[in-house]
């Protein structure tokens, strides 16, 4: 069954339709702004300012990382985040899961996200991203910042082709192919 061509009110509880609406407008929304940061990151990433080295300023380096941190924001806020009552893709996605009308549809939409491997491609970034975001974006740890004891010996970092496959990742739970 090509889940796409199925209406939200055809597989879940009707009862639960007005809080799936909400949800995946919310998480829709953040998922536009995250794929529009990727476009423009990429096409910074892609640009050949060696040909302007005389007129080197860091506009387009500032701006690239400030793209790129509120991308790392936007991954975390939709995917990693666990403190309190917040609203990820898992979460979602067992509530999703929960409310489904049909077992068999149930079983045949779970193997479909099973597919994607978005657990495994978030967990393997997750990590980096979580001590980023615990230590600078959104709290400025001094250790980390300025002694740099928090980092010794820690594979820390995130790529942009990581921010890619995790945004690909959950691009195809919200629209499947």
């Amino acid at each position: 069954m090509v889940f796409a061509e199925k209406q939200p009110i055809d597989l879940i509880d009707s009862d639960w339709i007005d809080e799936y609406e909400k949800e995946i407008t919310s998480i829709w929304w953040q998922l536009v702004r995250l794929n529009t940061n990727l476009f423009i990151l990429e096409r910074i990433a892609q640009f050949p300012f060696e040909l302007f080295q005389p007129w080197n300023t860091p506009f387009w380096k500032v701006t690239f990382d400030n793209f790129f941190e509120a991308s790392m924001m936007i991954v975390w806020r939709i995917s990693i985040d666990t403190h309190g009552d917040v609203l990820t893709i898992r979460r979602f996605r067992n509530n999703v899961l929960r409310h489904f009308r049909d077992e068999r549809l149930r079983s045949e939409f779970n193997k479909g996200i099973k597919t994607t491997d978005f657990d495994g491609t978030a967990t393997r970034i997750q990590d980096s991203i979580q001590e980023i975001r615990h230590n600078y974006s959104a709290h400025f740890n001094r250790d980390f910042n300025v002694d740099r004891k928090e980092i010794v010996g820690k594979n820390i970092s995130v790529s942009l082709q990581d921010i890619r496959t995790i945004t690909d990742n959950l691009n195809s739970l919200i629209w499947p192919s």
